[in-house]
């Protein structure tokens, strides 16, 4: 079961990869795209750092992940 902490993480990860990946015009489906969050927030539990905000946390997991994240979404979207 996931904690409060734990599905916003999967919330804001969601949504910043979409962002900062500029896919957020993309046609997405969401069932399979939050399957491959729900993954990736795994990933992610690694490199959370806890003397920064989550907000940048995650920005930085993003941008040294961002061909890792690509291909693990890529199915997501149409």
């Amino acid at each position: 079961m996931y904690n409060d902490y734990d599905l916003t993480c999967i919330f804001y990860l969601g949504i910043e990869i979409r962002k900062c990946l500029l896919l957020e015009e993309q046609f997405l489906y969401i069932d399979l795209y939050l399957d491959k969050i729900k993954e990736i927030y795994e990933d992610y539990k690694k490199y959370d750092n806890k003397n920064k905000s989550l907000l940048y946390s995650i920005h930085d997991y993003i941008n040294n992940n961002e061909s890792k994240l690509i291909d693990k979404i890529k199915d997501c979207f149409e």
